[in-house]
Order: C-alpha cells, then structure tokens, then sequence
C-alpha cells in the first residue's frame, strides 16, 4: 500500500485509537508506562486513583488513571520485539512522549540477586530492530553513524537518555530506602543485552551449542541484565524524539519461594518508582 509523503498507518492493534475516537483516551495524555504482561497491567493500575480498562484488544490490555492528579497511561507490549515494536510505534503515533518500560531481567552476573533492580544505560541489539538502521540487515551489516549508537566487540548498543536513566536510579534508591527494603533489593546500572528469540539461546535447542554458548559468554562478559523489549523501546524512541527508559526486576526460574516472594516485592516496587520517576521527569 503507497501512502501519501507525511501520511501515517491509523493502525489500532491496541485499541487505543477506537478509545480516543470513544472519548476515552484524550489527547493531552503523552506519558505511558507499558508491561510486558497484561496481568501487570492490572495489578499496576491499582495503584491509580479512578483507574479504569480503556482498551482491550488482540491480547493487549490499556489502563487510565490518575497518579498525583495527573493522567497516566498504563499499557502492554506482549513479549519479544515483534510485538514491542508495534506498541511503541502506535503510542508514538498517538502522541505519547515518554515511555518507561517496567518487566523483568535475567543475569548471570555472581552480585546480582533475585529481587534485584537493574536500570539499563544502554542495550545491545540484535534481530529484526536492525532494520530501523539498515533494511537488509540480514546481509548487510548496519553502519550508520548516530550519536547514540556505538559498537564493542563487534557487537551494536543504543544508549538510553541519560537522564531518565539517572532518574530512575534516583527514585529507586529513595524508593527502597524509604520503605527500609535495602537489604532485600540493590540498584544496579549498566548495559543490558535485548534477546531477539528466546529458547534459541539455549544450547539444547541449538543446532551448535558450543557455538551459541561462546557467543553468550562473549555478551554476558560485556552486560549486566538481559530482557526482550528495551533494545526497539530505545531504538524506536531515538528515531521518534521520544524520552523512555526501563526499570527491569531481576528473576530467577529456579527460585524458591521465598525467592520468589522477594521478586514480587520488587516488582511492587518498580510500580511505584516507574510512576514517581514521571513526576520527577515532568517537573524538569
């Protein structure tokens, strides 16, 4: 389909379009807050005042509320940058100035601990989110030179803004101690690494796994975290003059359950760093 030079898709895979259409979503909300899982979604929006369901659509879920008598959106992305994507592109399209991603983060690293938080200052891209920098990223390998982008080791980092970055360390460290939870939960900050497929990743599904474990340990030697969304978030907020950032909790699958139990706390609390780093971020 040829569009017109300027003309945007009105795609509505969120159902957000049909909300504002509805007078549900107005337009001067620009903030969002966006989960990979939906049920996130939910139990986030309870922390708003008048929290109510604006959309609900192909599986994603969007709240509004208001946090300090200001408007907030509260959405999900699905898993993975297929999905992510979609979503950010569509809030940009709507207006949607500032992103915080809040989800989960795994690592490797012997000091970082379950029900850690981990602020990425930058992520390492791979995948499908190369073809915002070069179109046959498949063959060709993209050699754009930005401002926010840098390569180690071979490998492609976006930076993330700095000063959401230093924002949510702020508010998180306040946050926890605060609430005297600094011997469950650390801050950490550093560059993570944006997984493009999941179980690809482990050596039992690989057609060559000491091939995929020498290229893990040659990431895993270079960052701190790893999720699937920050690296199109980042991306797509370069190229679109969006501000965003994320605050990733850091799980682990084979915890106990009193680990467990540590983790949910920690994600209760990036609930409320995520909302209090919008404050501060609007007051500057």
């Amino acid at each position: 389909m040829r569009l017109p030079k300027g003309k945007l898709i009105e795609a509505d895979h969120l159902g957000l379009l049909s909300a504002r259409k509805g007078g549900e979503f107005p337009l001067e909300i620009n903030e969002a807050i966006v989960h990979g899982d939906p049920d996130r979604v939910i139990a986030h929006a309870s922390l708003l005042e008048d929290s109510r369901i604006i959309a609900k659509k192909r599986g994603f879920i969007s709240a509004l509320g208001k946090w300090n008598e200001k408007d907030i959106l509260i959405t999900s992305s699905g898993m993975g940058t297929g999905s992510a994507s979609i979503v950010f592109e569509e809030l940009a399209e709507l207006g949607i100035k500032t992103i915080l991603r809040v989800g989960t983060s795994g690592t490797t690293k012997e000091e970082i601990k379950g029900g850690d938080l981990i602020v990425p200052t930058e992520v390492l891209i791979e995948g499908p989110v190369l073809r915002y920098l070069e179109p046959d990223y498949t063959r060709i390998r993209p050699r754009k030179s930005l401002p926010w982008l840098r390569e180690k080791d071979g490998f492609l980092f976006v930076e993330v803004d700095n000063y959401v970055c230093e924002t949510l360390q702020y508010e998180a460290k306040k946050t926890i101690e605060e609430k005297g939870k600094v011997e469950k939960h650390a801050v950490w900050a550093g560059p993570i690494y944006d997984k493009d497929i999941l179980h690809a990743w482990r050596p039992e599904y690989s057609l060559d796994p000491e091939g995929i474990l020498r290229l893990r340990n040659s990431i895993e030697r270079i960052t701190i975290g790893t999720d699937m969304e920050s690296g199109a978030l980042n991306v797509i907020s370069k190229l679109r003059k969006l501000k965003s950032g994320s605050i990733l909790v850091v799980v682990d699958f084979h915890a106990n359950d009193e680990e467990k139990a540590i983790e949910k706390e920690a994600m209760q609390l990036a609930f409320e760093i995520s909302l209090r780093t919008l404050d501060s971020l609007k007051r500057k």
